[in-house]
């Protein structure tokens, strides 16, 4: 039985998405060039954890549901060891910075 699914996306996702479908995780909405290299199927799934680059292009960053990011955790620590991992307490769609565009007043409660 396959581990969560992934969607992996930036400079790093040939050597993530063969990492991860070696350990048993789901690769979806690959790229073509990924599926090319890597002899992956089209699965049009949506993906329960995200990687991207960071903005700097220096690392990754993985969201998702709580379980799968920490077994991909687990899964990268293990196979590339040295690594670094920081852990953020954000909950995925969260709102932390949001401008108020409109107030309804007579929605009010008293």
């Amino acid at each position: 039985m396959a581990l969560h699914s992934v969607r992996v996306r930036g400079i790093y996702s040939t050597a993530l998405s063969y990492i991860l479908s070696e350990m048993g995780f789901r690769i979806v909405q690959p790229s073509d060039t990924i599926r090319e290299r890597l002899g992956l199927e089209y699965l049009k799934e949506s993906p329960e954890v995200d990687i991207v680059d960071t903005d700097g292009h220096n690392g990754i960053r993985v969201k998702g549901l709580e379980n799968g990011v920490e077994k991909i955790q687990d899964t990268l620590r293990d196979v590339l060891y040295p690594s670094i991992f920081r852990r953020y307490p954000l909950y995925m769609n969260g709102i932390y910075k949001g401008v108020v565009k409109e107030i309804d007043y007579s929605k009010r409660a008293n």
